[in-house]
């Protein structure tokens, strides 16, 4: 199995023999851990992975980084500055990942502040859109950041008919 550096990792490894051991990882890259009786390894890291994401806008991982520890605020201000041209839109699909594959309560504050934070206003060049399931409501309600944005920003989706199905899965074939 390969990982890709700045990109969350999650693997799980299968025993065939019956006989009983303990599964150990040496030389381990920060933060990746392993399930000493299943063999599951997680290797969380959201901000390594938005890192990793902003910086295929131009800017330097290292730099990224720094500022993200540094500043929550600092990641609006750098993706302003790119989107002189247009709107930057930062679309995080299954938040609820931070609260499943995540178990520092910090690291997932300090991601959950760093995306919060870049949009001031309506009108702001940098948008965030996430998605989470309901079921995560409470559990992302918990998280600081997202306490009291959370209620005014909810837009609930409901399974489409049919025929609406058909336009969401055809339409775009049609380009």
């Amino acid at each position: 199995t390969n990982a890709i550096a700045g990109v969350p990792f999650n693997a799980t490894a299968t025993a065939t023999s019956a006989s009983a051991f303990t599964w150990s990882l040496s030389g381990a890259p920060a933060g990746m851990t392993i399930n000493s009786s299943s063999g599951a390894i997680n290797w969380p890291a959201p901000l390594v992975s938005l890192t990793a994401r902003v910086a295929t806008l131009g800017f330097d991982p290292a730099m990224l980084r720094a500022e993200l520890q540094e500043s929550a605020g600092g990641l609006g201000t750098l993706l302003r500055s790119r989107a002189q041209r247009g709107t930057v839109l930062i679309v995080v699909d299954q938040l609820e990942e931070i609260f499943t594959l995540c178990e520092d309560v910090a690291e997932r504050e300090r991601f959950v502040e760093a995306l919060v934070r870049p949009p001031r206003s309506a009108d702001d060049p940098v948008g965030v859109v996430m998605t989470l399931p309901d079921d995560f409501l409470l559990r992302a309600e918990q998280v600081p950041a997202l306490r009291a944005r959370l209620a005014p920003s909810i837009h609930l989706l409901t399974t489409p008919t049919r025929d609406r199905l058909r336009r969401i899965l055809v339409g775009p074939l049609r380009l």
